[in-house]
């Protein structure tokens, strides 16, 4: 349900429905698999098994298995032989669809110039642009993909799902055409989050430290890839990074079924692996009777120390240039301690059998980074009237970047966030955005965007030294001038 059978084109959206209703389509029924612990059975229906696995990037195609890591660090069973107490569960987590309040929608027409239009609900009009030009045949340059402001994405719009079908009526007929997902098709025609079976077993020893920790993990891709390699892999890294322990193995499968296919959603697989974990690491300190945030506080990375997951070789790991967890456990442990002082000044510590007061803590991270890099342009000007313009190709989906795109360039140009004219999420603005996902529009474009304003900042100071006489360093900006000593410029 939900697959693409065929695209029905017409003047209004109710005749296109009754098209719809009117098509009769002869199925060839196929024997399903619905879960991947049956897909990866001996014998299972291979739903892609006709491709070729190498060309098409698949792992083992015939068992349904879509990417697949293993990986040790030391020995697990001496990791176990040294503790004191182990804990062993199955974790599940469910299907969720992201549910923004705007569907996916795509409008495309051709301009006057014969150019394809593509106005879309995206986080990635770049990766829109490219795939459209991939799929079509069509250079680059004529391509233009504008996203406006998106009604919410969530990861949920970092696919093409209704581009490529407006684009290739809008080509046939050229006319404008329009698809809008109703909110049925939202749930059947898009994608979700990746469904995780983990199964955990993980040690640790009286003194509080971890000596092994082992994971098996099975994902549930649904009937196409799309995220699936990513998603596994980067759940089972930095789930397992951020804790210290000479002893881990990972074993982890991204199966086919014939379900909904699942993609990007927020945290990108580390949601579900660290509910997980994060549950064995309060039951581990449980068992040896120690207080769970002092457990993770023994436990975590720390300066210095390799973010050692999947990947043996430390010159493959990933590397921090900061660190401030040690100061968040501090403040999360200080918050704490004030609240339950708050409950027993107001007389709340004690209320009776009938009433329990629960207190947990999770620790995590993430690293945004997608496998080729992720990579931003942003352009600032001066404009006649004196205002600034920043173009920058993140898209804005309610993660406030347009916001945040004016404060980075009216800092770097002293000037006020109202003096700057944000124009985002256009392709033909600048040369290219990988998208809007994993903060990537704060952390990585907007540190082109400061980066550009800085440089304007130094040319408009560059102008007046030279068109005033007074050094370099003596002009700086001040609210939409330049003084340079006792002028203004």
């Amino acid at each position: 349900i939900g697959q693409r059978v065929a695209a029905v084109v017409a003047e209004s959206v109710g005749a296109a429905e009754a098209g719809a209703r009117a098509l009769e389509v002869q199925y060839e029924l196929l024997e399903p698999v619905f879960t991947p612990q049956e897909a990866i059975l001996p014998g299972a229906p291979a739903i892609h098994g006709e491709k070729d696995g190498e060309a098409s990037r698949i792992s083992r195609p015939l068992q349904n298995v879509v990417a697949e890591v293993h990986a040790e660090l030391g020995s697990v069973a001496d990791g176990f032989a040294a503790a004191d107490f182990i804990h062993e569960h199955t974790y599940q987590t469910q299907r969720v669809q992201h549910v923004a309040m705007e569907t996916h929608a795509s409008i495309a027409w051709l301009d006057d110039d014969g150019r394809l239009m593509v106005r879309s609900s995206t986080q990635v009009p770049f990766l829109v642009k490219r795939t459209l030009s991939r799929l079509f045949n069509l250079p680059p340059e004529t391509i233009r993909v504008v996203a406006g402001r998106v009604g919410g994405g969530f990861g949920g719009k970092q696919e093409v799902l209704t581009e490529d079908l407006v684009a290739l009526a809008a080509l046939t007929l050229k006319r404008p055409v329009q698809l809008e997902f109703t909110r049925t098709e939202q749930f059947t025609a898009t994608t979700t989050r990746h469904p995780f079976t983990i199964h955990l077993k993980a040690g640790a020893n009286r003194d509080g430290y971890l000596t092994a920790l082992q994971l098996n993990v099975l994902t549930n891709t649904g009937a196409y890839g799309n995220h699936a390699p990513g998603v596994m892999f980067h759940g089972c890294g930095e789930s397992l990074a951020v804790y210290k322990c000479v002893n881990k193995k990972v074993d982890a499968h991204a199966v086919y079924t014939n379900t909904v296919p699942a993609g990007a959603f927020r945290g990108y697989g580390l949601s579900q692996m660290i509910f997980a974990i994060e549950s064995a690491i309060d039951e581990l300190a449980v068992g040896i009777g120690m207080d769970p945030l002092e457990f993770r506080l023994k436990n975590m990375v720390r300066p210095g120390d390799h973010m050692l997951s999947t990947t043996p070789e430390p010159e493959e790991d990933v590397h921090y240039g900061s660190y401030g967890l040690d100061q968040c456990v501090a403040l999360v442990r200080d918050a704490l301690d004030r609240g339950k002082e708050r409950y027993r000044a107001a007389g709340l510590d004690n209320l009776g059998p009938e009433w329990m007061v629960g207190e947990g803590s999770a620790l995590s991270m993430i690293d945004t980074v997608p496998p080729r890099g992720h990579f931003a342009h942003t352009r600032v000007s001066l404009e006649a009237d004196g205002r600034f313009a920043v173009d920058v190709g993140t898209a804005e989906f309610g993660n406030g970047t347009t916001t945040v795109h004016a404060q980075l360039a009216a800092t770097a140009l002293a000037t006020s966030a109202s003096k700057v004219t944000v124009r985002q999420s256009d392709t033909d603005l600048v040369e290219h955005d990988t998208g809007a996902f994993g903060s990537a529009g704060t952390v990585v474009a907007g540190k082109a965007t400061l980066g550009a304003a800085l440089e304007l900042a130094t040319r408009i100071q560059t102008v007046a030294s030279s068109l005033t006489g007074a050094p370099l360093g003596d002009c700086r900006l001040v609210d939409g001038a330049v003084e340079c000593g006792d002028r203004s410029v």
